[in-house]
């Protein structure tokens, strides 16, 4: 026994010295060459040196030796273990190829570790793509830019364009990803070849099984059928296409009440001919009906909203079920609370098939209506503040006053939560409910609905009374802080809410708690800990409160590598996170670095990895990998509108321009009202700030419709931008012109012609704007405002006549009232007032009419003179509101009414009258936003006028 015993004391003992007995022999002979750590499964034994050796010629100024000391998880005086040399291993091999080698010396093992850098993946260039976007096909692929590269991945690559070009009709693309390893750094740039070849057009579309609809009642809601041209064959056969039709039928016989419908879709194709038949299986199965018996409070058009049966179907009569649920549920809410309903179904023989007869039994009972809520026991908070908690009430307003024991439960927790927020942590609530039965008085026969005093007589009274238990009242005692903090006392009693003297809610506590680990969080300790406890007195009246804090390791943020900035540079990017290495770590702060990261539009994705963090290191290193994004675009389009004309525009730009986030462009639009130019730079980071820059230098010519003037212009812009928030913006601009008026003819009327206005004028302007911009979508907006005012403060440099101040405000709402509609509204009101004493030139004013403005007249001319021509003034009022009714295939229906008033013209031709015009659009809802056509026609026409016009447009009017 005692032999036993001395063996248990020794054997610990022992553990600790065999590693060094085994390695102090191991030292005392000479060793082999150094081991491969693949193989090595020695003792473990310290680690005496640690040396890393990196492979790489064309690194390019990166610090791998730097990155690779980061990611190993050893240094010396460790013990090695085969553990620990994986874990080093594994963290290098998601930058580089690892060969690990194990040298055991007579001071501690030496470990190297020889990295080979991947070579990764700089820009991916696409050709083929349509009708495919470059980003459908960026999206298939699994690999993007600052990707590590890998030659075996590409046949993968391959293999999913193909496959995604296959959905979209092309028989047999060929997809080939060529590479090229750029001598400079040896990263790759990748070239995806599409050849997508013939495709399969649709052909037949045979329907099999359809009894209860004819195929002209299917055919043509097909898209399949629709895309090859009517049944012609001349389109081309997209798999999803197929699937969304198979989607929409099933739907539409489920309204018909097929509920338990199943349809298939097989394919037959032709090779020779390219073309792919489609068999429709349509398995219409019994069609439902649904009678609901002994509803006498909602009516069966009520009742029908619940039914899900003919939206989901009905396979196991999980439809049905569901039905069934939402009726009850209908009920209990409306005070129902003995509500029992039954369903029975049964096959009835029918002309042409049987149908499934459903009958939905209601055993309503009485309804239980609050009559009054009564509160006892309350002494210091009074009756009102109470039952502001409740939504148990007597009728009132819009308030049916229905009694529902799941809601009263639902009070009592909130009357709860209001006590204990105002300290009294004992309250005990308890309710009584009494219900008197109301007899009822000349019942209706089962299936009729009771109206008015016979619905009431059908209810029950519930009185609800609310016994409250208040206790002591527990107010705030003392309020200490504890434990070692790297923050101030007092600066950290500030970020306490709970003062002494205070009414004491316990929940204050959490907190106050998240208040403290978050201030000395922010000083570099990220593992703080911090405990809030409370110690009532007897009477329960004070409520003593001590946070214990547990500071934890001071962190530092350690070294900051970028993988994946080939064109951005790194300066800049160290420069937008704010966060310098040695400085104390903050995780929100790395946080908001990664989102500014994404928010430059620079990049398709940006991933900031901390290394230490979750080891609970001293240090912290920041690992940033970027994708980015090709950085030199082109766009050009063209097309038709009412108030361009024929017009045509392009634009080609670089929004990385020279790695530090500008974009400049040079951009170019022509049409039948003139043309501009222009060269733009835009600074998003202006100097490192918040602020955005613009710059750009522009010449353009206007003579818009209807006007015998037009404008040459030449000028340069620079504004400065601010976003305050999710909604609020603000806006300086600064511009200097040199505008030119011209006559567009020689007929312009005396009364027109002031020389002044056609001598060259310099012009400086400066425009404050705010802006407030809430909507859900800048393409297709359902709800939200955007407003914005902005004041020009003109001043001519050789002249009076731009001696003004311009007002403009703008307003425009969307609100969905009801499904499918969404409500636009527009208020617009301009106003110049000039304050040189001239008035100023035409090409300052307002005009109104148009595609923009008041539909239903032309171009500008609202407001005109005798002779038909245009006239503008200083003042501008109109507005716009629009029914946006969608009605299927991306097509909506726009009624709408708009009117306007050009007012304090410079020459007595027309008048100040407010224009009326209304009428109906349609437009077309692309990805890139709407194009329709409106008519619009004059509500109050005068002699000589035409009734109406027809405008174009691309993109919503407001």
């Amino acid at each position: 026994m005692r032999d036993n015993q001395r063996w248990i004391k020794i054997l610990p003992v022992l553990r600790c010295v065999m590693p060094m007995v085994i390695f102090l022999l191991m030292a005392g002979r000479p060793f082999a060459d150094a081991i491969d750590a693949s193989q090595w499964n020695g003792p473990s034994v310290p680690v005496g040196e640690i040396l890393v050796r990196v492979d790489d010629t064309k690194s390019n100024g990166f610090d791998w030796q730097g990155a690779a000391t980061v990611l190993i998880q050893l240094k010396p005086g460790d013990l090695l273990t085969p553990q620990r040399l994986d874990e080093s291993r594994k963290a290098l091999s998601s930058f580089a190829a690892v060969t690990v080698n194990v040298d055991p010396q007579p001071g501690g093992a030496a470990v190297t570790f020889e990295i080979q850098p991947y070579k990764r993946i700089k820009s991916i260039d696409i050709s083929g793509a349509y009708p495919l976007f470059e980003k459908d096909v960026r999206t298939v692929m699994t690999v993007a830019s600052g990707d590590i590269f890998r030659s075996t991945d590409m046949p993968v690559q391959e293999k999913l364009i193909a496959e995604r070009y296959q959905h979209e009709g092309y028989i047999d693309p060929r997809v080939h990803i060529a590479w090229e390893q750029e001598e400079e750094d040896g990263h790759y740039h990748l070239d995806v070849m599409i050849e997508k070849g013939a495709y399969y057009s649709p052909g037949q579309v045979r329907l099999h099984g359809n009894r209860a609809y004819g195929h002209a009642d299917i055919i043509g809601r097909l898209k399949t059928w629709r895309s090859s041209t009517l049944g012609l064959g001349l389109g081309r056969f997209v798999t999803r296409d197929l699937d969304e039709d198979i989607g929409k039928l099933t739907t539409f016989y489920r309204k018909k009440g097929f509920a338990d419908v199943s349809i298939t879709g097989e394919l037959e194709r032709d090779a020779d001919r390219r073309r792919i038949s489609c068999d429709l299986k349509i398995e219409e199965g019994l069609r439902y009906t649904v009678h609901f018996e002994g509803n006498r409070f909602y009516s069966d058009f009520r009742l029908k909203r619940d039914l899900v049966l003919f939206e989901k179907g009905n396979r196991g009569n999980i439809g049905l079920r569901r039905s069934i649920q939402n009726i009850r549920r209908r009920y209990l809410a409306a005070g129902f609370v003995q509500v029992q309903v039954r369903w029975q179904v049964s096959t009835v023989p029918g002309e042409l098939f049987d149908v499934k007869a459903v009958v939905i039994t209601i055993e309503e009972g009485r309804r239980h209506i609050v009559k009054q809520v009564s509160i006892v026991g309350n002494a210091h908070l009074d009756h009102q503040t109470i039952a502001k908690q409740m939504l148990t009430r007597p009728p009132q307003g819009l308030h049916s006053g229905a009694f529902v024991k799941e809601v009263l439960y639902e009070d009592l927790l909130a009357i709860k939560s209001l006590y204990r927020s105002r300290g009294y942590l004992g309250v005990r609530i308890t309710e009584e409910i009494q219900i008197e039965a109301v007899q009822p008085k000349g019942v209706q026969p089962r299936g009729e609905q009771p109206k008015g005093e016979q619905i009431d007589k059908l209810s029950a009274d519930v009185q609800v009374v609310i016994h409250i238990t208040e206790g002591p009242q527990t107010i705030v005692g003392k309020v200490q802080i504890e434990g070692a903090a790297p923050v101030a006392v007092a600066e950290l009693m500030e970020k306490i809410k709970l003062k002494p003297g205070d009414i004491y809610p316990p929940l204050q506590v959490r907190t106050d708690e998240e208040n403290l680990s978050a201030a000395i969080s922010s000083v570099g300790y990220p593992y703080v800990s911090v405990k809030g406890t409370e110690t009532l007195t007897e009477d329960r009246t004070r409520a003593d409160v001590r946070f214990s804090i547990d500071a934890g390791t001071s962190v530092r943020t350690g070294e900051i590598f970028f993988f994946g900035n080939f064109r951005t540079r790194e300066r800049f990017l160290r420069r937008e996170m704010g966060i310098d290495s040695g400085a104390p770590f903050d995780l929100r702060k790395v946080l908001e670095a990664q989102r500014r990261l994404r928010d430059l539009k620079v990049f398709d994705s940006v991933q900031v990895r901390t290394v230490g963090l979750k080891e609970k290191a001293d240090t912290v290193h920041l690992f940033v990998r970027c994708s980015e994004k090709k950085p030199y675009y082109f766009e050009i389009g063209g097309g038709y509108q009412t108030d361009k004309g024929i017009f045509g525009r392009a634009k080609a730009g670089d929004h990385n321009f020279l790695g530090t986030g500008k974009d400049v462009s040079l951009s170019g639009e022509a049409s039948e009202v003139g043309g501009r130019y222009g060269l733009n730079i835009f600074e998003p980071r202006l100097l490192g700030t918040r602020f955005s820059a613009n710059a750009g230098l522009y010449w353009e010519r206007s003579q818009p419709f209807n006007q015998d003037f037009g404008v040459d212009t030449t000028g340069a812009s620079l504004s400065f931008s601010h976003d305050w928030g999710p909604f609020w913006k603000t806006v300086l601009a600064n511009q200097f012109e040199r505008r030119e008026q011209f006559l567009r003819n020689d007929t312009l009327a005396a009364e027109y012609q002031n020389p002044e206005d056609y001598e060259p004028r310099a012009v400086f302007v400066v425009t404050p704007s705010i802006q407030w911009d809430n909507r859900d979508s800048f393409i297709r907006p359902q709800r939200g405002l955007l407003s914005s005012l902005a004041v020009d403060l003109s001043t001519g440099l050789d002249n009076a006549l731009d001696d003004f101040i311009k007002y403009r405000f703008d307003v425009r709402g969307f609100r969905s009232l009801i499904r499918r509609m969404v409500f636009a509204g527009r208020i617009y009101a301009g106003f110049i007032e000039p304050y040189g004493g001239d008035q100023p030139p035409q090409d300052q004013l307002f005009f109104l009419g148009g595609a923009n403005t008041v539909r239903g007249y032309e171009e500008n001319l609202l407001r005109y003179d005798s002779e038909g021509k245009a006239v503008g003034g200083r003042m501008s009022l109109s507005a716009s509101l629009e029914a946006r009714i969608d009605i299927g295939r991306n097509f909506e229906l726009i009624p709408f009414v708009d009117t306007g008033s050009v007012q304090k013209a410079l020459v007595e031709e027309g008048n100040d009258d407010f224009r009326w015009s209304c009428g109906l659009g349609l437009q077309y809802i692309t990805p890139i936003g709407p194009m329709g056509i409106f008519y619009g026609q004059k509500i109050d026409r005068r002699p000589g006028e035409s009734r109406g016009r027809w405008h174009l447009s691309i993109g919503y009017t407001f």
